[in-house]
């Protein structure tokens, strides 16, 4: 019954942990999703996130708080800022954060924006 009261108050603002809930500012889930595809950016290309990833934050962007941290929370399970010696020229999983996954991901959470 907590997690019913939780959900429906609009109130509800928790930090963007898996399996909470929660609602992002636009501007925090930019950061957010920006901070997470930094990881599967070469170097060589500067930090520039693909269009894929500027797509996805741009399509959701704005959407609902709730809806932005569920999101978030999904995207959460590529985030490999906790992995040491993280080197995003190798050892990639060739289709982690394509489009196509972006677009799971959105499907996963549903919704209208």
């Amino acid at each position: 019954m907590k997690n019913k009261i939780l959900r429906d108050s609009p109130e509800v603002q928790e930090c963007p942990e898996l399996g909470k809930v929660g609602k992002l500012s636009k501007t925090d889930f930019q950061s957010a999703c920006r901070a997470i595809f930094r990881y599967y950016i070469p170097a060589i290309e500067n930090g520039r996130l693909r269009a894929n990833h500027r797509e996805f934050i741009t399509r959701n962007e704005s959407r609902s708080g709730e809806k932005r941290f569920r999101l978030y929370s999904e995207l959460r399970r590529y985030d490999l800022s906790s992995i040491l010696g993280i080197n995003p020229q190798f050892n990639r999983e060739r289709d982690a954060l394509t489009g196509a996954k972006l677009r799971e991901i959105e499907r996963i959470v549903g919704g209208e924006q």
